[in-house]
């Protein structure tokens, strides 16, 4: 497996990533392109993104991990966000690994956020073959309304009273107006309002390639809404596969997590293979920091 520091532009802005190349003299036809997750759960996953890369690569394929605009090494400020800049900023990507690694065949694998992303860029590019979701966010609204709760709460914890009233920060954001801080990541009105009215199972498109959903949790039982994912896709015509996996829910822990049931668990899907029920139920290595 090689590695490669690479750099492609999106809308005049430099993104920057990674290239995982298979060993030479592997059968480097296919690729995939990672789409992380948002803010902070960019950085807690980022090492099980890397090691995710290179299982990869290890495994036959091209991987492109590269960060957003205003993300990571990427040029851009995040204040400009936009989910539209970021799902462009992935078609780029996908032009970019097939014309650098001049594969025949290009996937998405995306987490949380980043697969809602991979699930509407694929809906839209019919290049793309294999979509793999990784515990993707479904709503929107639900998540953004989460992520405050925890910050309110935080605030709370470390200084006695938060920033102000839930219900009157939403309503400001849903106008469109004022800007909250995620831990570091100013979400305005204008992208609160974008990102709320994402509703993936309502707005997955028609793609009709292989799908891989792989729920991520304590329990191998899958919830309503996963359910619901995995049966969209297939009555939208794809060949989907909806499973759990015993895993740590690693994009919000602080610890070092070994990711290995996941990404086995999806490089067994990605050769076609069966999801056999011991890979799934692999669980995680923790190593404390």
């Amino acid at each position: 497996m090689r590695q490669e520091q690479i750099e492609f532009t999106s809308g005049g802005v430099r993104l920057f990533g990674m290239l995982h190349r298979a060993e030479l003299g592997a059968d480097h036809k296919s690729g995939m392109v990672f789409c992380h997750p948002f803010g902070e759960e960019r950085k807690s996953a980022f090492r099980a993104m890397v090691a995710a890369a290179r299982a990869f690569a290890d495994d036959g394929f091209t991987v492109l991990r590269f960060d957003y605009r205003g993300c990571g090494d990427s040029e851009g400020e995040f204040r400009d966000a936009t989910l539209a800049a970021q799902m462009a900023d992935v078609r780029a990507a996908l032009v970019f690994l097939r014309s650098r690694a001049q594969v025949n065949e290009v996937g998405l694998l995306g987490l949380r956020l980043g697969a809602a992303l991979a699930a509407r860029v694929a809906a839209e590019d019919p290049s793309v073959k294999t979509l793999v979701l990784w515990e993707p966010v479904l709503n929107g609204k639900a998540y953004l309304v989460a992520d405050l709760r925890k910050k309110l709460i935080k605030e709370m914890m470390t200084a006695g009273k938060s920033t102000g009233k839930r219900g009157d920060i939403l309503k400001s954001l849903e106008r469109g107006e004022g800007e909250v801080d995620f831990d570091g990541y100013p979400i305005t009105g204008a992208l609160f309002r974008e990102m709320a009215d994402l509703d993936l199972v309502k707005q997955l498109g028609g793609f009709r390639g292989r799908v891989l959903v792989l729920q991520i949790s304590f329990s191998l039982k899958l919830t309503p809404g996963m359910e619901a994912l995995g049966k969209a896709y297939e009555a939208a015509g794809a060949q989907c596969s909806a499973v759990g996996v015993v895993e740590e829910p690693f994009w919000n822990r602080i610890e070092l997590i070994e990711c290995t049931g996941l990404i086995q668990t999806t490089l067994t899907w990605l050769r076609g293979e069966s999801l056999a029920q011991d890979a799934a139920q692999r669980a995680s290595v923790v190593v404390k920091a």
